[in-house]
């Protein structure tokens, strides 16, 4: 009867139905253990390819005046005859190719005076950054090391919710013990989701992947993967009135990572498209206002002069309901796809206009760039 009972719930973890009676023990183990062969593969395949980033911040002492227009360097002169430790905080990066680039959080280096990289046996590097982006909150960083193991970037756009969702990375600095990476499991909890005005500190954190995988202070920058162990997103912050684990999590998705990736390996900076309006999410109000038989799309509420908006004839009033064939559903949703295009390409653009659909081709430009 027990064995009966641990088959049943061995089935419903593993989101399967229960077989019916007679052979229900050995189908539901042996399920059970095909999806934990599968966790067990992936901790060791993509486990290696989790570092652990350490931003290192100089200490800095704010010096005082010894008389007008000369300034005593405190910090210097207790470096000379005293220890001032260097302030270090955790961050996880995974590597992307064998040749040493690892991927992080603009967040977890943006500041930092020096970076040390700890693979996870154990082996320390120091890091460059190659390249990083403050608005889609990524950074690249570059060790000198060859052969190093790779994780396989997957295609965040196919995720579903419910999925199985696996993030692995190094939460408060537990690392300092042990170099291997910490591996948590949950599921896909929502898809596009976004933090308050999804733009904090100059940074877009919008259409976020939501999961209730643990993930604490110090996974900041590790990849959050599918059951094939390629890597979906970017781990990047959580909702906790405590600051720890509460079961909301966010990684950025994989696919704003790969749009911005060659930059950034580069050193180049980052151009986002701009297309020269202000718009606004519609309610069921403003939808029966403008004739729309419902309340998705962007309502455009200006129009800068001299931009490609005004270029392409676009109008106050307009509503946008899809942008390069994808549909757009509110103002973020607009927002994030001119973002993500080239400048000087060509997006077509559905409109309703006074209740009758139109079409309008707009040419995407760089950001306050003018349109004669």
């Amino acid at each position: 009867m027990k064995k009966a009972i641990l088959a049943i719930v061995l089935a419903a973890m593993a989101g399967m139905p229960v077989p019916p009676s007679g052979g229900a023990e050995n189908a539901a183990m042996e399920r059970a253990a095909s999806l934990q062969a599968a966790f067990i593969e992936v901790a060791g395949n993509v486990g290696p390819a989790v570092v652990a980033v350490y931003n290192i911040q100089k200490a800095r002492v704010m010096g005082y005046v010894l008389r007008p227009g000369r300034y005593f360097d405190l910090d210097e002169f207790l470096r000379q005859y005293e220890s001032v430790p260097d302030r270090r905080s955790i961050g996880s990066g995974v590597i992307i190719a064998p040749d040493g680039y690892i991927l992080t959080n603009e967040h977890v280096v943006g500041n930092a005076d020096a970076i040390e990289v700890v693979l996870p046996d154990g082996r320390k590097f120091n890091g460059k950054v190659a390249g990083k982006d403050r608005r889609s909150d990524m950074a690249v960083i570059k060790i000198d090391a060859t052969g190093l193991p790779a994780a396989a970037l997957g295609d965040s756009d196919s995720v579903k919710t419910g999925q199985w969702a696996i993030a692995i990375g190094n939460p408060f600095g537990i690392v300092e013990e042990n170099p291997m990476p910490t591996m948590t499991v949950g599921v896909v909890s929502a898809l596009h989701r976004k933090l308050g005005a999804a733009n904090v500190g100059g940074r877009y954190y919008g259409d976020l992947i939501q999961t209730d995988a643990a993930i604490n202070p110090g996974n900041s920058g590790g990849p959050l993967l599918n059951l094939k162990g390629e890597v979906i997103g970017i781990n990047s912050a959580i909702i906790s009135p405590s600051g720890a684990y509460a079961g909301i999590g966010f990684a950025i998705p994989v696919n704003r990572a790969k749009s911005v990736l060659e930059h950034l390996k580069k050193g180049k900076e980052v151009e986002y498209g701009w297309l020269g309006v202000g718009v606004q999410s519609l309610d069921r109000n403003l939808a029966a206002e403008f004739k729309i038989p419902d309340a998705s799309g962007a309502l455009v509420v200006t129009v800068v002069g001299q931009s490609p908006a005004a270029a392409a004839g676009i109008e106050v009033g307009d509503v946008i309901r899809e942008c390069g064939g994808r549909p757009i559903m509110d103002a973020d949703g607009l927002m994030e796809e001119i973002g993500r295009a080239q400048a000087g390409s060509a997006l077509r653009l559905k409109v309703l206009r006074g209740g009758k659909e139109i079409f309008i081709d707009a040419t995407v430009g760089r950001k306050g760039e003018r349109v004669a």
